[in-house]
């Protein structure tokens, strides 16, 4: 035999169904007014750019003088690669940026970096060690964003690390921010 509930106590429960109802109804119809509209990026999402520039432009130098110009790697597919040295994703990505680079570089594959730091001796010392330890095949060239002559239609104040992923004809194909998705390299893998 079950027991006779207790006065007072199904309003209770018929009180707490109606406001969860209600939370129920208030979170669909927030959501139905979000997916009605253009939904934020979401950080490590691999978007097509809608808002970014067609065909991206950087022009600058390493520190060590090296000249870095999108327009001369046409005919490659390039990964513009935004970080800084005090982001840890970033570093924890380097080794993998540093395998695919020595496994597709036969295959007309190139990084170029752009440094956010604010000051440039933080890029310097980790720019010495990488030369140091990292062999020639591994290593792209860097730039610092605050150097003379940096010039870039790319944005470089967003969440990092960011990558543009550029085609062979110089088109931007791809971008993504915050965790770099596994299948961006799958996506850099059908461009080449």
């Amino acid at each position: 035999m079950s027991p006779t509930p207790q006065p007072g106590t199904l309003r209770c429960k018929s009180f707490v169904l109606a406001a969860w109802a209600a939370v129920a109804l208030t979170l669909s119809t927030q959501a139905s007014a979000v997916t009605s509209t253009p939904e934020p990026q979401t950080p490590g999402a691999l978007t097509v750019p809608t808002a970014l520039p067609d065909a991206p432009t950087l022009t600058a130098s390493t520190a060590n003088g090296q000249a870095v110009n999108l327009a001369n790697l046409r005919g490659q597919v390039v990964l513009v690669m935004v970080w800084a040295t005090n982001c840890p994703v970033c570093l924890s990505k380097m080794p993998e940026f540093r395998a695919n680079l020595a496994g597709w570089a036969q295959q007309g594959f190139q990084i170029v970096s752009i440094n956010t730091d604010s000051q440039q001796q933080p890029l310097l010392s980790w720019e010495a060690a990488r030369q140091a330890i990292v062999p020639k095949a591994q290593q792209w060239p860097s730039v610092w964003a605050h150097a003379p002559g940096f010039a870039t239609n790319l944005p470089v104040d967003m969440q990092l690390p960011a990558l543009y992923v550029i085609d062979r004809q110089g088109k931007l194909r791809l971008h993504a921010s915050g965790r770099v998705p596994a299948h961006v390299w799958d996506t850099i893998a059908e461009l080449l």
